[in-house]
């Protein structure tokens, strides 16, 4: 008989230590999640910020391209410089969002 209730001790108290062995593994599971949780909403907020920024960026070369007389020789000239200062730009301002995640 004493020896059946060791052996229920013995059992329970290894029961015990999975019950704490996987609370402690849920509760790291959890923090887990709510850091990429909120990483997640870093790099959405981010790319609502690029996003926001190209469209500005589109703006500004459609009020270019408009502000430009089309009879001017430089025309075609300025257009493909600001494109690719455009191009730039964006390259700069994604890069420089990125860096700082």
């Amino acid at each position: 008989m004493l020896g059946l209730v060791k052996g229920y001790i013995a059992e329970k108290q290894n029961a015990d230590e999975c019950i704490k062995s996987l609370e402690n593994r849920n509760e790291t599971l959890i923090k887990e999640t709510e850091r990429l949780r909120a990483r997640v909403q870093e790099f959405e907020d981010t790319r609502g910020e690029i996003v926001q920024r190209e469209q500005d960026l589109v703006h500004q070369q459609r009020t270019l391209e408009l502000s430009v007389d089309d009879a001017t020789k430089g025309t075609q000239c300025l257009y493909a410089g600001f494109s690719l200062i455009m191009m730039t730009v964006n390259i700069v301002i994604t890069t420089t969002i990125i860096k700082q995640l």
